[in-house]
Order: C-alpha cells, then structure tokens, then sequence
C-alpha cells in the first residue's frame, strides 16, 4: 500500500470531521502537501501556543508560526526532515488524540541518527 493510501485509510478506521478529500484540499490550499512513493504528509505553519481546537482547524494557519502541525503522515515520516521546508522552531502532531511538540531540531537529529543505523 502506498503511504497516500495508508493515508487515506486512516478516514476510514477513525472518526474525523470532514473526509480525506476534504482535508486534502484544505492542505492544498493552506499548507503543505507532500506525496512521494516513501511518504505523504499533510502539514501547515502554526503557532505551538495555540489553543487544540485551533490547532485541529486545517483552515487556520500562522505564516510565520513557530510550528509546523502535522496533520497527517504516512509511510517514512522521517524523511519529512530532509524536505527543505522553511525550518520552525517546533513540530507537532497528536498521537492517540494527545498533543506532543517536539523541537524541530531535536526531530531532525533523531531522524539522522536513525538514518545511519
């Protein structure tokens, strides 16, 4: 299965507010879309102090926040680190309907200490 199926399959396992498409476009049109055979990847620009149900809403974006929100990943998540995105200080993701923020540094160390094993 490629990561953009893996992706989308997710819509269907778990209870979400609009459908993949819907929040396809969304990221299309107010953050970052990445598609490759190792990874897809929804993101946008926000700011890591703002409330969750803002961070939740994919039409709301900081052009020049401090965080990139990951709204969906699939496939080699780590090789999102090595895409020349615009770096911010922070990354954040929920997991389990928790959010976790991780510096952007400290993500990208990670990813190439990994990497090398």
């Amino acid at each position: 299965m490629t990561p953009y199926f893996a992706a989308a399959a997710v819509y269907g396992r778990e209870p979400c507010a609009r459908s993949f498409e819907a929040d396809l476009f969304l990221h299309l049109v107010h953050g970052v879309v990445v598609s490759t055979p190792e990874v897809f990847a929804m993101v946008r620009p926000v700011c890591r102090e703002w409330p969750l149900a803002w961070l939740r809403d994919p039409e709301r974006i900081q052009p020049d926040g401090d965080c990139w929100w990951i709204w969906l990943a699939a496939g080699d998540v780590g090789s999102l680190f090595a895409w020349p995105l615009p770096v911010r200080v922070w990354v954040g993701f929920e997991r389990e309907n928790i959010p976790k923020l991780i510096r952007f540094r400290d993500v990208r160390r990670l990813f190439r200490t990994t990497k090398r094993n």
